[in-house]
């Protein structure tokens, strides 16, 4: 695969031609990632499954990730800012 040969942080670890899987992992890591190339070219949606070494599976979704974004877990909400304390009256002599 082109992307593979393009980009030098990437590894091709196995490629196995009869179950159509490709096995590589990103230079300097060693956690391997498969992905299955029946499923992308089969994919109706567009999604990438991809599974870890460790048997994660991770599901990328090229619409939400944008050209050159790399994939993350979803943001966090912000913390609503907490209500300023309220100062009691000054008391009158």
């Amino acid at each position: 695969m082109l992307i593979f040969k393009a980009n030098p942080n990437l590894k091709i670890v196995n490629d196995d031609q009869v179950k159509r899987e490709l096995t590589f992992k990103v230079k300097d890591q060693t956690e391997t990632y498969t992905i299955n190339l029946n499923d992308l070219k089969n994919a109706k949606d567009g999604k990438i499954t991809v599974k870890t070494g460790s048997g994660q599976v991770i599901e990328l979704d090229p619409k939400v990730l944008g050209a050159g974004r790399v994939p993350s877990a979803p943001a966090e909400p912000t913390p609503a800012a907490p209500a300023p304390a309220s100062t009691p009256a000054p008391e009158n002599p």
